[in-house]
């Protein structure tokens, strides 16, 4: 379709015109009949057959090749003679008689000047044309999985509904050549009323997968249908029956036969990744459900979760799935549990001693490198390598752009990513709010704005975008516009609200300066000095928060001496601090550049272009 600058709907259209089958079905059976001829020749075994002529799953091709011919490839050597008969037949019963020679011989006319012009246009003008949505281009091979229906009995269930559906999820995810939306996105249409191609419009994807389990005694059942949007129809469905001793085989045969339904060839590791077993024990992996369930309920139900994960390690030591999901959720309570990093970093490594693949291990490895050990090669390999082994983890793609932005100042390569995070979870807060901060960190206000816009339509009345209009107001000269976004937020809660009056005074008699002084008294008075430390109580942030207020304030010995307890606490948010709009007055403090060089930050001698 790319090819001869055609859409892909017009090119379904005219091959099922012209052969009287959808494009998948033509492929299809173009492989199943190289397939036949490989068979003939009897030179290997049909599983080896099934991948060299694109089939994912050995069992997914059996059935087609049965279909198909009527017998299944084990019987081809039997049936040789009889066979250039069955296929011919074959053939006329799929090709439309009222179709004449003429018409084919026009259209292939047709599709030749198609594309020799789309060449010519090509090569002379140096520009390659896409099929795009507004700005967004299509991926051909992108899908969004919907949350699993549960129609077990058991409403309890739904743990292990969600379980399968994110393994199955995974399994996608790892596949390089497809775009698989988070689960964070989808999940917002677990009760929607929307249909599949109102779904894929607001996600930008092709393809929606639709599931229902229901799991009984021993027994589980999978309905699942793949959806092709552009088309408005069904083009794959399979109701599989199991026992729950086979979960894992299933997990991995619905994966494969989606790849395959989306024209992905597997390679021969990447299968072997995917129908690889995590453990032989089905408490252990009811467990582990269970504790990813509660993990993404977020908030109070962590704590929760690491139980499951950790009752799920002590009756299987070699479950590496459950010790990167252990690893990650202890990483999530570190600053406020002051959990002991060497007990997380231990967890993700045994997890990777025994799966090397598992994205999640690499991702808190590269936490733990980033945000408190300051190794920043040892960052952006884990983060690398997170990338690499799950190529749709929007998570990761997040954190990354980051360590892009605030440790190297490479920030085209950082928008770059957080763009791809974005593309990935396009319902995701964190993602829109991150690019809004990188928008405003380069003074880029109205893009700034327009994403922190976005982020309240998904989240009515959220603080984080009110800040950030906050900042490109003032940072603009337009102060009165700045107090108004920081009044809506402040009357958001009961305390900030009886804020709002002497924070107004606070501006009145100095303006934007008058706020920031205002806020550093009201935190110094509310910190907890209790045993004699200053503010001890207070999380990291909230001491690189009175930094950037003090450095604003032009105040820099205080700054300094802030961000100097910051650095001897370990402050997560520290890494930001080379290329941090609030310290622009400090890049030339032997201070300040002596925190950089303890970071192994470096200077500002190679710095060219530093942020506004």
């Amino acid at each position: 379709a790319n090819g001869i600058e055609m859409s892909r709907s017009q090119l379904h259209r005219k091959l099922n015109n012209t052969y009287g089958k959808s494009t998948s079905k033509y492929i299809r059976e173009f492989r199943l009949e190289k397939a036949l001829e490989m068979l003939q020749d009897d030179l290997t075994t049909a599983s080896e057959v099934s991948y060299k002529v694109g089939f994912n799953s050995p069992t997914y091709f059996n059935s087609s090749f049965k279909d198909y011919y009527g017998f299944p490839p084990g019987e081809v050597k039997f049936r040789k003679a009889k066979e250039p008969e069955h296929i011919e037949e074959i053939r006329s019963k799929n090709v439309n008689p009222s179709i004449n020679r003429k018409i084919i011989f026009s259209s292939l006319g047709i599709i030749i000047f198609l594309f020799l012009s789309y060449f010519l246009y090509t090569y002379f003008t140096g520009n390659v044309i896409t099929k795009k949505t507004d700005t967004i281009i299509i991926n051909d091979k992108s899908i969004g999985v919907l949350p699993f229906k549960n129609l077990s009995d058991d409403q309890g269930n739904q743990y292990f509904a969600d379980g399968v559906m994110d393994d199955i999820l995974n399994h996608l995810s790892a596949i390089k050549e497809l775009k698989v939306i988070s689960r964070t996105t989808m999940e917002q249409y677990r009760n929607t009323k929307k249909t599949a191609p109102e779904i894929a419009k607001e996600i930008n994807v092709s393809y929606i997968m639709e599931s229902s389990i229901q799991k009984y005694g021993d027994s589980i059942r999978v309905i699942t249908q793949l959806i092709d949007t552009k088309n408005d129809q069904h083009i794959w469905s399979k109701d599989f029956k199991r026992e729950l001793i086979n979960i894992f085989v299933l997990e991995s045969e619905i994966a494969k036969q989606i790849a395959t339904e989306l024209e992905t060839t597997l390679s021969p590791l990447k299968i072997k990744q995917i129908e690889k077993v995590p453990t032989k024990n089905l408490e252990v992996y009811n467990l582990y459900l269970k504790g990813k369930y509660f993990f993404n309920l977020g908030d109070e139900n962590i704590k929760k979760s690491i139980q499951y994960f950790e009752k799920a390690i002590e009756k299987d030591p070699k479950f590496a799935l459950a010790y990167a999901a252990l690893s990650e959720a202890y990483l999530y309570l570190a600053d406020a549990e002051r959990i002991d990093l060497a007990k997380i970093n231990n967890l993700a490594l045994t997890s990777i001693r025994l799966d090397n693949n598992i994205a999640t291990a690499h991702s808190t490895l590269g936490g733990i490198a980033c945000w408190y050990e300051w190794d920043w090669e040892k960052a952006e390999n884990e983060y690398k390598l997170a990338i690499e082994n799950n190529p749709n983890s929007s998570s990761a793609y997040n954190n990354y752009s980051f360590f892009l932005f605030y440790v190297k100042g490479s920030y085209e390569s950082a928008r770059e990513i957080i763009d791809k995070a974005k593309s990935l979870d396009p319902l995701s807060i964190h993602a829109i709010m991150r690019s809004a901060q990188f928008y405003l960190s380069e003074g880029n206000y109205k893009k700034a704005m327009l994403e922190s816009q976005k982020a309240m339509e998904l989240v009515e009345n959220y603080q984080w975008s009110y800040w950030v209009n906050f900042e490109c107001h003032f940072r603009q000269g337009k102060n009165e516009k700045a107090l108004s976004e920081l009044v809506k937020s402040w009357k958001l809660d009961s305390i900030s609200n009886n804020n709002i009056k002497p924070m107004k005074a606070a501006y009145d008699k100095n303006g934007i300066n008058g706020i920031y002084q205002w806020i550093i008294d009201y935190d110094l008075r509310n910190g907890d000095n209790s045993d004699g430390q200053l503010g001890i109580g207070w999380n990291n942030f909230q001491l690189y928060w009175i930094a950037q207020k003090y450095a604003f304030l032009d105040n820099k010995m205080e700054a300094i001496k802030y961000l100097e307890i910051a650095y001897n606490r370990k402050s997560t948010t520290l890494y930001h601090i080379k290329y941090d709009y609030y310290f622009k007055n400090l890049r030339t403090e032997p201070q300040f550049l002596e925190i950089l060089e303890k970071m192994n930050l470096g200077d500002y001698s190679n710095d060219q272009d530093l942020l506004p």
